[in-house]
């Protein structure tokens, strides 16, 4: 029983560790793609709406994906987190 129980502890450890180090790069591309819709935006305040709209549509539906992404790893990591504490 004993082998079992830190088999699956290992594996919790694994998943949490992999949860965790996802963070980062999912918050330095949501950065990213906020910094790629300002671009956009400064386009169109500088009268080039031709280039800048389409700018902030690809950032849009970039963000888009990167929250369905983040909702995703919230509970990635909440699960992670739960059965770790639980081993």
């Amino acid at each position: 029983m004993g082998k079992e129980r830190a088999r699956r502890a290992k594996h919790a450890q694994n998943v949490f560790e992999l949860a965790a180090n996802m963070e980062e790069p999912l918050n330095d591309t949501i950065a990213l793609v906020r910094a790629l819709r300002l671009a956009g935006e400064a386009m169109i305040a500088e009268d080039n709406p031709e280039c800048g709209t389409p700018v902030i549509a690809v950032a849009e539906a970039a963000n888009g994906r990167l929250e369905d992404l983040s909702d995703t790893w919230n509970e990635l990591f909440q699960a992670a987190a739960t059965v770790k504490n639980a081993v």
